[in-house]
């Protein structure tokens, strides 16, 4: 690997430093874990959603809390990014590992995002520009992944 490709990963980390990355950008009920390994990084994206709590007369508020915490779902999403020796002047390759859930529903969502990473991957074999960082590309990428409402109220049935 270059030393170039090297100096851009290591930029990223330390713009990132000891904060999550949902601090760094802002957002909330996503967690975002990024591993670094020479020319990949890891980026593990997790959603929560819990249900709300619903005030049954005929219950305590305590009870109904602790029955809506066990009605929470997830989607784990794993990916990683490889970073070519040519970096950035040709764009990265990001690769689906995994995708673990509790959601049940008419679609695989293992295919689902699959084919989401091949469209993110597919728009930068046109529109790949060095001046995209690699903050701005997990950004991107969260956004396209980004929408566990949708799931929730179109397609799923939750556990």
């Amino acid at each position: 690997m270059t030393s170039f490709v090297l100096q851009r990963i290591r930029h990223f980390m330390d713009i990132v430093g000891n904060s999550s990355l949902q601090y760094y950008f802002g957002i909330s009920n996503i967690q975002i874990e990024v591993l670094e390994n020479e020319n990949e990084i890891f980026v593990t994206t997790h959603f929560n959603h819990k249900s709300p709590v619903y005030d049954i007369q005929q219950l305590p508020i305590e009870i109904s809390r602790l029955i809506a915490s066990y009605n929470e779902t997830y989607i784990i999403i794993k990916t990683k990014i490889h970073f070519g020796n040519s970096y950035p002047f040709d764009r990265p390759i990001w690769t689906l590992l995994d995708v673990e859930h509790n959601v049940n529903g008419s679609i695989s969502l293992k295919e689902y995002y699959q084919y989401i990473v091949d469209n993110h991957n597919q728009q930068y074999v046109r529109y790949w520009t060095p001046a995209i960082t690699i903050d701005k590309d997990i950004l991107e990428f969260v956004q396209k992944v980004n929408h566990f409402q949708f799931l929730e109220d179109e397609t799923c049935s939750f556990i």
